[in-house]
């Protein structure tokens, strides 16, 4: 008889320093998101590249309407469109006024760059009559944080050696540290598939994860036995690390990844490869084809669950709303409608998704409501020289509800204080530009504030949340 469930609880890593800047790097090469009207770093040309430069117009931060807004930038264009000087503002109403315009005004092509290095942004005329920085630069590796705060203890091989891995539901390899990885290794543990006695080496199968920054992770694939708090996987598909580059190099905090989201996103070549997941439901290790996640603030890290829901987690009368997944990317996707900012709610774009994602910490939504949000804030500006949208650290932001199929599941609105930003008395917002992405990223953030299940049982596969308490850490 399978058991009831398992329970792995989450390590904290000791040395995590979040960076608001670095987490959206991140999230952009991580989801390969091209430009838009408010996003601070995107991908061109198979590179991550970030705005440097600011509009030199009016900021016009008084959350009037559009049309008001909109009047009032175009004035002062032609007034600045007479005179060759004016002080340094950043883009927030302009570029909000009118988007188009507004992204003209920082988007430069990259021959601009004269080899893409970091270097003062030269002021240029825009065709508006703003005198603005056109500049852009490619973001080295070296400038994406890749320190995961949260890794879950995983035994491999027989006899087992334990590594700290990312447990992520937005992607489907398993990777690791390893004998075979042509890196400086020492003080770390890995995976020796030549001592363990269940190891056995996969013919002509290899896989290879890359990103825009130039991080690379690469390797040779055998199959093995993991062990997850006593739930023993038999002939697990183990990628083994030969190369590793870029943030996969100097990322300490983890020995690898264990994928949780669909087969369809596995690396593996000439044949993908299940999940240890899968692979629990289909050698039935598990009660119920379901595992959850409940990632915590604090000092608290958390845990996963494969099995078995936790009854312990929400107060008494909070129960879990499910809603279908949409598997065809291969993600944990599913509708997502309309978005409450405090108690004011907006509808989204038809079909509109979203992706509940462990492997990335910010949320990423569209512009439009990126815009509605920080218009709300008095203070929030758009300030591609600190990587994103920054609100003052004093601020009272409004609460923000995501649905999720049928019904609302939120972050309290001092949540959207990420971190620290290089500008004195501001943080950075948590909640960023999605880019030219077409779904929602609902990242860690969002996932402190609920209890998640993922459900890969009959009927199609489906997610499911239940709110936790705003006063919780």
């Amino acid at each position: 008889m399978a058991p009831a469930g398992v329970q792995v609880n989450c390590l904290q890593n000791p040395g995590y320093k979040a960076d608001g800047a670095k987490s959206y790097a991140k999230a952009i090469t991580r989801w390969n998101i091209n430009r838009s009207d408010m996003a601070s770093f995107f991908i061109e040309g198979g590179k991550l590249m970030r705005r440097m430069g600011q509009t030199l117009g009016d900021e016009d931060n008084d959350h009037s309407s559009n049309s008001n807004s909109n009047s009032k930038s175009k004035s002062k264009l032609k007034a600045d469109s007479d005179s060759e000087t004016s002080s340094k503002r950043d883009m927030h109403s302009f570029a909000m006024s009118n988007p188009t315009r507004g992204a003209l005004m920082i988007m430069n092509d990259r021959a601009n760059n004269n080899g893409g290095g970091m270097h003062d942004p030269p002021k240029s005329r825009s065709k508006g009559g703003g005198t603005v920085m056109r500049d852009t630069a490619q973001v080295p590796a070296k400038d994406v944080e890749n320190d995961s705060e949260y890794v879950v203890p995983v035994m491999i091989g027989n006899p087992g050696v334990k590594l700290n891995l990312d447990f992520d539901t937005g992607s489907s390899d398993l990777w690791v540290w390893s004998s075979h990885t042509h890196k400086n290794t020492k003080n770390r543990p890995i995976y020796h598939p030549g001592a363990s006695r269940t190891s056995k080496k996969a013919k002509d199968l290899t896989w290879k994860i890359g990103y825009a920054d130039g991080s690379d992770a690469h390797g040779v694939v055998y199959y093995d036995d993991i062990e997850v708090e006593g739930v023993k996987v038999k002939g697990q598909a183990i990628e083994a690390a030969t190369d590793l580059s870029g943030s996969f190099l100097n990322d300490t905090s983890s020995d690898g990844l264990l994928g949780l989201a669909f087969p369809k996103l596995n690396t593996v070549k000439p044949r993908q490869q299940k999940t240890p997941f899968e692979q629990m439901i289909g050698q039935k290790l598990l009660d119920r084809p379901i595992f959850t996640v409940k990632l915590d603030k604090g000092d608290s890290a958390g845990f996963f669950t494969f099995g078995h829901v936790d009854g312990n987690v929400l107060r008494q009368g909070v129960d879990i709303w499910e809603t279908y997944v949409i598997p065809d990317n291969g993600w944990w996707e599913f509708e997502s409608r309309g978005i409450m900012i405090g108690k004011k709610e907006f509808p989204r774009p038809p079909g509109n998704t979203a992706i509940a994602d462990t492997g990335t910490t910010l949320i990423l939504i569209d512009d439009a409501m990126v815009h509605q949000l920080y218009s709300q804030i008095r203070g929030a500006t758009l300030s591609h020289e600190d990587g994103g949208y920054i609100l003052p650290s004093d601020s009272q932001p409004p609460d923000v509800y995501f649905a999720c199929g049928n019904r609302y599941f939120g972050i309290p609105g001092s949540d959207l204080m990420f971190a620290p930003c290089g500008r004195k008395g501001y943080k950075f917002g948590a909640i960023q530009s999605r880019g030219g992405n077409k779904q929602d990223i609902l990242g860690d953030v969002f996932l402190k504030r609920v209890y998640a299940v993922f459900d890969a049982g009959k009927g199609g596969p489906k997610i499911g949340f239940g709110q936790r308490d705003f006063t919780q850490n």
